[in-house]
């Protein structure tokens, strides 16, 4: 099962998040097991950042429901890509509250 995951945060930290997605992908397709992660966007609250996309993914400047991601009821996960400790934990409890769901990323 593919998993789909929203990142928090468009700094440095989402495209290393999305390389080690791009690694574990591969890996799994060397294996014939499929990809394990889609990447459905980043949301970043500096709506600067708002309407650009890293790595060709897209930046939405407002953190939505869960729901808004998801088709035919599945799961959507959320990675924050936010150094600062107080900003991460923050949008990690928002991000609960609004249905997301956690997930181990380890770099094959």
């Amino acid at each position: 099962m593919v998993k789909k995951v929203v990142l928090f945060g468009a700094g440095d930290f989402a495209r290393e998040l999305i390389w080690v997605i791009e690694e574990v992908n591969a890996r799994t397709a060397v294996n014939k097991s499929g990809p394990v992660f889609e990447v459905a966007g980043i949301v970043d609250e500096d709506l600067a950042k708002e309407g650009s996309n890293i790595m060709g993914f897209p930046v939405y400047g407002s953190i939505k429901p869960a729901a808004f991601w998801a088709t035919q009821g599945e799961n959507i996960y959320a990675s924050c890509a936010v150094g600062r400790a107080i900003s991460r934990n923050s949008l990690m409890v928002k991000a609960k509250e609004l249905g997301y769901k956690y997930f181990n990323l380890i770099h094959p």
